[in-house]
């Protein structure tokens, strides 16, 4: 005698079964299952073009003027590691890549007590100083700043903040550029 709740759960085991039963003999025959087809999302791979359904379309890469690339850190020493790993980046993947290193650090200095009750005559100064660096890798293509973005986040020291800023060069909307034929057109001499 079975229990009650697996008289419950053979006819869902049993629906499963067929599933994947069905789900396996479909892709032996290379033609996808219905519930996984329609689950698929679609997704851009590093060419130009996504696709979605198995067949690519073409949609034009985005153009960066510049990708600039701003990190924190407590520690100097780790921030020149960061950068020489950074610059052999650039290297391999033919990036022009110029550093600027801010001379000076960020200092935050705090008062706190000594002691976690109130003693306000005993406290002490503590201080944290902040490295800051900046990347600053010009004319990118989308693919190739995504690529690389993502190589150096994940190679990203512990204790590194990292802010990323992108510059692209953009159409004028129909509005302004109307406006903008306008005046000049009612400025220039005639």
């Amino acid at each position: 005698s079975l229990p009650h709740s697996l008289y419950v759960m053979l006819p869902v085991l049993a629906a499963t079964r067929r599933f994947v039963s069905t789900s396996v003999n479909r892709f032996a025959l290379n033609q996808p299952a219905t519930l996984l087809s329609s689950l698929a999302m679609p997704y851009r791979s590093l060419s130009s073009g996504a696709k979605i359904d198995g067949q690519e379309l073409e949609e034009p890469d985005v153009l960066f003027k510049k990708v600039n690339i701003e990190v924190k850190s407590h520690e100097p020493e780790v921030l020149r590691s960061y950068e020489i790993f950074v610059r052999q980046v650039c290297d391999h993947l033919d990036l022009t890549c110029s550093v600027e290193t801010r001379n000076s650090p960020i200092f935050d200095r705090l008062s706190l007590n000594k002691s976690p009750f109130i003693h306000k005559k005993h406290q002490r100064q503590y201080e944290f100083r902040t490295y800051v660096k900046n990347f600053i890798i010009p004319h990118v293509t989308g693919c190739t700043a995504s690529v690389f973005l993502e190589y150096i986040q994940r190679n990203l020291p512990a204790g590194v903040h990292m802010a990323v800023t992108h510059h692209r060069v953009e159409k004028l909307p129909e509005a302004l550029q109307k406006s903008l034929d306008e005046t000049i057109s009612t400025n220039s001499p005639k």
